[in-house]
């Protein structure tokens, strides 16, 4: 069976697939169960992206569920994973999510530093997805500076995107966050 050898890593990425829809459709247990799931998995296969993917993924259900002191030990985890492995197509993604978690503990200097550098390295690898990511994090760092017009015109614009390049999921999780903020 040649495929056989290819089962642990599957097994990984549908634990990840299977977190990210539990996520989207608002229910953050067992995304989280299934994202740790996804992790470990990796981690036993040596896949640090995977890994990174998972942290990264560990920090937005925190993000959502309230649990910003641990999104940001995620977060930060996952840049590391990503910034050593070198996987440069995780970079725009990551630092979004980690602007996002500083941003939620009131750091709001270093959250808009790491989203721009997340805009900037998703507009330089040609990321619209990354780029819209940058764009609804920085509309976090808006909301928090009090700034919900503001924000819910960078949420409508990575709507925008997202449909433009035919990400379903993002798209409909960016929906939930726009509305989030429309509340």
């Amino acid at each position: 069976m040649a495929g056989t050898c290819d089962a642990p890593r599957l097994l990984a990425r549908a634990a990840l697939l299977l977190a990210e829809v539990d996520l989207v459709l608002g229910d953050p247990d067992p995304a989280r169960e299934q994202a740790m799931d996804a992790f470990i998995r990796y981690e036993r296969l040596g896949l640090r992206e995977g890994m990174a993917l998972a942290s990264r993924l560990q920090a937005e259900i925190n993000l959502r569920t309230g649990g910003s002191e641990r999104a940001l030990q995620d977060a930060r985890r996952a840049m590391e994973l990503v910034e050593k492995g070198g996987y440069g197509s995780l970079v725009a993604g990551t630092s979004a999510t980690l602007g996002e978690a500083l941003a939620e503990r009131g750091d709001l200097a270093e959250a808009e530093k790491r989203i721009v550098a997340a805009r900037d390295a998703a507009r330089r690898l040609q990321d619209p997805a990354g780029e819209a990511r940058a764009i609804r994090a920085m509309a976090t760092v808006l909301m928090r500076k009090r700034n919900p017009q503001q924000a819910a015109a960078l949420l409508h614009e990575s709507l925008k995107v997202y449909d433009k390049v035919g990400d379903k999921v993002a798209c409909a999780d960016g929906r939930v966050h726009y509305a989030g903020f429309l509340l």
